[in-house]
C-alpha cells in the first residue's frame, strides 16, 4: 500500500488524520510521520483503507485529466491544422501576387539596371583612375616617409652609439680612479701594516732586552747576595771561633754551631734570596749566632 503511495497522497491522508504537515518532507519522512501518527496506531485498518481510497481517487483524477489534455490536445491540433490550412492558402495568393509584381518590377528595373552598370561601369573606371593616381601619391610619400624615417633612425642610431661611447669612457675612467684609489688604499694598509709590525717588533725587541737585562741584574743581585751570606757566614764563624775561645767550652760552642747551621739551612731551603741577620744569644756570654733570617 505504501509503495504506490506518492508524496501528494501521504499529505493528503496526513491532514485528513489532522496531522501537521510539513511540505519541505521527503516521502520516507511523511510515511513515517503517518506510522507514527495518533489515528494509525490507533485504527491502521482505517488509514490505509483512507490511504488506498486517496490513491484511487488520485489514479482516477489523473486518468480524467490525462484524458482530458488528451481530448484538448487533439482539438488544437485541429485547429492548428485549419490555421496552418488557410496560412499556406494565404502564403499561396501572396506568392503569385508578388511573383506577379516582381515580374513587373523586373522588366522596369532590367532596363534601369543596365543603365546602372553603365553608369557605374563609367563611375568605376574614373575611381580607378582616381585610385590609381592617389596609390601613386601614397606611395611616394611612404617611401618618402619611410626614408626620412631611416635617416632618422640612422642619426638616432649614431647619437646613440656616441652617447654610449661618452659613457664607457666616462665608467672606464670612473673605474680607472676607483681602481687607483683602491691601489693607493691598498699601499697606504700596506704601509701601515708595515709600520705596526715593525712597531711591534721593535716593542718585542725592546721588551725581551728588558728582560734580559732584568734576568742580568736578578743573576747579579743573588750573585752578591750569595756573596754577602758567605762572607757574613765565614765572619760569623771567625766570631764564634774567638768566642768559643774565650767565654764557652768547647762542647757548648759545638752545639750552638750545629744549631746555628740547622737553622741556616732550613731558611736558605725556603727562600734562596734570604740574606742572614746575625742575633746574639747566650746572654753575658758574648755568643752571636744566624738565628733567623730576613728576606729582601
Amino acid at each position: 500500500m505504501f509503495e504506490n503511495a506518492t508524496k501528494e497522497d501521504l499529505v493528503t491522508v496526513l491532514l485528513e488524520m489532522r496531522e501537521t504537515v510539513d511540505t519541505d518532507l521527503g516521502i520516507m519522512e511523511l510515511k513515517q510521520k503517518l506510522m507514527l501518527s495518533k489515528a494509525y496506531l490507533e485504527d491502521e485498518e482505517f488509514v490505509r483503507d483512507v490511504l488506498a481510497t486517496t490513491i484511487v481517487d488520485r489514479r482516477k483524477e489523473e486518468e480524467y485529466r490525462k484524458k482530458e489534455e488528451e481530448y484538448r490536445k487533439k482539438a488544437e491540433e485541429r485547429r492548428l491544422e485549419r490555421i496552418q490550412e488557410l496560412e499556406l492558402a494565404r502564403i499561396e495568393a501572396a506568392r503569385r501576387k508578388a511573383e506577379k509584381e516582381a515580374r513587373i518590377r523586373e522588366a522596369k528595373h532590367k532596363e534601369a539596371r543596365l543603365k546602372a552598370e553603365e553608369e557605374s561601369r563609367l563611375k568605376a573606371e574614373e575611381e580607378a583612375r582616381l585610385k590609381a593616381e592617389e596609390e601613386a601619391r601614397l606611395k611616394a610619400e611612404e617611401e618618402a616617409r619611410l626614408k626620412a624615417e631611416e635617416e632618422a633612425r640612422l642619426k638616432a642610431q649614431e647619437d646613440a652609439k656616441a652617447v654610449e661611447g661618452r659613457r664607457k669612457a666616462q665608467e672606464e675612467r670612473k673605474m680607472n680612479e676607483r681602481i687607483a684609489l683602491c691601489v693607493e688604499e691598498e699601499t697606504r694598509l700596506e704601509k701601515e701594516r708595515w709600520l705596526v709590525q715593525e712597531q711591534m717588533q721593535h716593542v718585542q725587541e725592546k721588551h725581551k732586552m728588558k728582560m734580559l737585562r732584568n734576568r742580568k741584574m736578578k743573576a747579579e743581585k743573588q750573585k752578591c747576595l750569595q756573596e754577602e751570606r758567605c762572607k757574613r757566614m765565614e765572619e760569623q764563624k771567625q766570631f764564634l771561633k774567638q768566642k768559643s775561645d774565650e767565654d764557652m767550652e768547647v762542647p757548648q760552642a759545638i752545639e750552638k754551631v750545629l744549631v746555628f747551621k740547622g737553622e741556616r739551612a732550613q731558611m736558605l731551603s725556603v727562600n734562596p734570596d734570604a740574606v742572614a741577620q746575625p742575633v746574639i744569644v747566650g746572654e753575658g756570654k758574648g755568643l752571636s749566632i744566624d738565628s733567623h733570617l730576613r728576606c729582601r
